[in-house]
């Protein structure tokens, strides 16, 4: 008996949970690219972006350059990302965001790009469940490079990942419970410079997956250790 104590409390924890104790709400993704350089007299520049709010996959990638007689320039910003939440209530995602920018000038202060892929997914948890990511950065030129947060109903960090020049290593990974509550899953490759005076290039990536266990999801996985136990037994 001793050797399925373990699991059934687990089952113990677990096993009487409301159906629908973690809610997807909502989700916008936006990748976004601008960039200007001087043409003589005349500013030539671009700019784009698009935007999703509904919980179909993603898949975009935007990319545009300008020659101007001080310089080029040019920004590519990309996601593919998807969240879904399945029959039992297990809700979970991928993402993979990148963003990249050159200005190569001839002159001071004739250029400018920025380049970003964003992401907020917003979901609602009505009993303590686990709540795990995992991911890796790419090195970035920038002064602010890729970030991953958590946040809860008052905008409070609940986990934070930092870009790959900020930390020892470019691999992150959460396990944590989560109380009941409204929390928010960002993430964001943001890359910009203004009044470019010289040969600038910035690049960034993000992926990661999540994942957020209904907690009567969790009884099932237990009452199959149980089971799994029991043919070990025989």
């Amino acid at each position: 008996m001793k050797r399925y104590a373990l699991v059934l409390a687990l089952v113990g924890v677990f096993a009487l949970p409301a159906l629908g104790a973690v809610t997807l709400v909502s989700a916008e993704r936006t990748v976004s690219i601008e960039g200007a350089v001087q043409n003589g007299g005349i500013v030539a520049s671009f700019s784009n972006d698009a935007t999703q709010t509904d919980f179909a996959p993603m898949a975009e990638s935007l990319q545009d350059f300008r020659v101007g007689s001080y310089g080029t320039v040019s920004a590519m910003a990309s996601q593919s990302s998807s969240v879904f939440q399945d029959a039992s209530g297990l809700l979970g995602g991928e993402v993979a965001s990148t963003a990249a920018i050159t200005a190569a000038t001839f002159g001071q202060n004739t250029s400018s790009a920025s380049a970003a892929s964003l992401l907020s997914i917003t979901f609602e948890v009505t009993d303590a469940v686990p709540f795990s990511l995992t991911g890796s950065f790419s090195p970035t030129g920038g002064t602010m490079g890729p970030w991953v947060a958590l946040r809860d109903a008052n905008t409070n960090i609940v986990l934070a990942a930092a870009d790959a020049t900020a930390v020892a290593t470019p691999d992150f990974l959460f396990n944590l419970a989560l109380d009941p509550g409204t929390y928010k899953l960002e993430s964001w490759v943001d890359l910009d410079v203004a009044l470019a005076s010289n040969n600038i290039s910035q690049a960034g990536s993000v992926v990661y997956s999540f994942v957020v266990p209904e907690p009567a999801t969790l009884a099932l996985l237990a009452l199959g250790g149980v089971a799994m136990l029991r043919r070990r037994g025989r």
